[in-house]
């Protein structure tokens, strides 16, 4: 396994915990074996941070409403998933002019808008400020 291989999902996870104060690495993360099954997929529930707790795994057409919510919330935040599940990104906020998410994106650090660029967005993952 290698963090080039899932290292956008982790990164992703990484610039949600800086938001929430309580930053780790993409390499700290990444060295955390038991975050990990075989096959390189995270174990989600194992993910623990000072500030920032994972909430939820979301899939299929009625987890938007549930995106959109968590990007209106300033102690919630969400990574989508895209491209046919092959990268992650971090969602900044909804556009208003469109159907789209602006997000930063780990591969090359640039925003981007989510549909525009990766056509598609198939899953997504909700944290939350521990209180």
């Amino acid at each position: 396994m290698t963090v080039g291989r899932w290292g956008c999902c982790v990164t992703s996870i990484c610039m949600l915990s800086s938001y929430f104060g309580s930053y780790r690495s993409p390499g700290e993360l990444a060295d955390q074996m038991n975050l990990f099954l075989e096959n390189g997929n995270l174990i989600w529930a194992n993910l623990r941070f000072d500030k920032m707790q994972f909430q939820d795994r979301l899939r299929g057409s009625g987890m938007f409403a549930e995106v959109d919510a968590c990007l209106r919330d300033p102690d919630r935040a969400v990574i989508l998933e895209v491209n046919g599940g092959a990268h992650w990104i971090a969602a900044l906020k909804k556009a208003w002019w469109t159907n789209d998410y602006v997000c930063a994106d780990p591969w090359g650090g640039r925003k981007v808008m989510a549909r525009g660029v990766y056509k598609n967005i198939t899953g997504a993952a909700t944290f939350s400020r521990k209180s």
